[in-house]
């Protein structure tokens, strides 16, 4: 190709377009963050705000699992003016001062089910045994705490009765001593039951079992050796021979070395 039509060339070739440079104004570049901040931040509290200020979210069915002692009747009662709440604010703080007067109640379980449900399931305290005093028979757990006095219930009946030698002596932490006491015994002789158990002092205490026709005397340091111990000494209590006495009330079995057999109390002689 020659110089001239080579320059011809030149002059028909299609140029290839160059868009002129603009520079982005700084305001357009800090846009876009700000604007997704405010939407990560405003959409949430604006939700948060509807939830919380809606009609939609008050409280209108309050659902109680109740147990035999502590109804869903009563307890539902007693939270009837929770209705028209909204669901969110009402706190378990609140409903178990609404039903602290029971004595029944150990727990609650408090679920909350949009859009407007609140479930309110009942635990209930379990007895563990008896305490017997002045003034009657009263439901014990088993840390020893007071329940509430016995209702007569037959089932109940089945639990051991605890007394203690004082008369106005509180359970506290001696009945729940007492309680562990019974569950290892019954652990320790299958089949047998506690049906009375005395507090004589810390640790130590007297047993009436149903196996039994004399009560024992056990302390709690020397219990798992005791149901031996006894079996060992029974062929002997059962001959009535000398040194037994006639009638035995009670059987010692605290010490190492030695086992003490306290008698009967005779009865009064009647005056010819």
């Amino acid at each position: 190709m020659s110089d001239l039509e080579h320059q011809r060339a030149e002059l028909f070739r299609r140029r290839r377009f160059e868009a002129p440079h603009r520079r982005r104004h700084p305001m357009r570049r800090l846009f876009r963050p700000f604007a997704a901040s405010v939407a990560m931040v405003g959409i949430p509290a604006a939700l948060a705000w509807w939830v919380a200020t809606s009609p939609q979210f008050e409280v209108r069915d309050v659902d109680v699992l109740g147990t035999p002692r502590v109804t869903a009747e009563w307890a539902g009662e007693r939270l009837t003016a929770l209705r028209g709440r909204h669901l969110l604010t009402v706190r378990l703080a609140e409903i178990e001062h609404r039903l602290a007067e029971h004595p029944w109640i150990a727990d609650l379980v408090v679920r909350r089910e949009l859009p407007g449900r609140l479930t309110v399931k009942v635990v209930e305290r379990v007895p563990a045994a008896l305490w017997r005093d002045v003034g009657g028979l009263v439901f014990l757990d088993d840390s020893g705490r007071r329940i509430a006095p016995f209702d007569g219930d037959h089932g109940s009946l089945d639990l051991a009765v605890v007394s203690a030698a004082a008369p106005d002596a509180d359970p506290g932490t001696e009945g729940a001593a007492a309680i562990r006491t019974v569950a290892r015994w019954e652990r320790l002789v299958p089949g047998d039951r506690v049906a009375r158990i005395e507090i004589l002092r810390s640790g130590d205490f007297r047993l009436a079992t149903g196996s039994l026709p004399f009560t024992v005397v056990v302390s709690a340091d020397r219990l798992e050796t005791a149901p031996a111990v006894l079996e060992r000494v029974r062929p002997l209590i059962e001959s009535r021979r000398s040194p037994m006495p006639a009638e035995l009330a009670s059987v010692d079995l605290r010490f190492s070395r030695q086992i003490v057999f306290q008698p009967a109390a005779e009865p009064p002689r009647e005056e010819g």
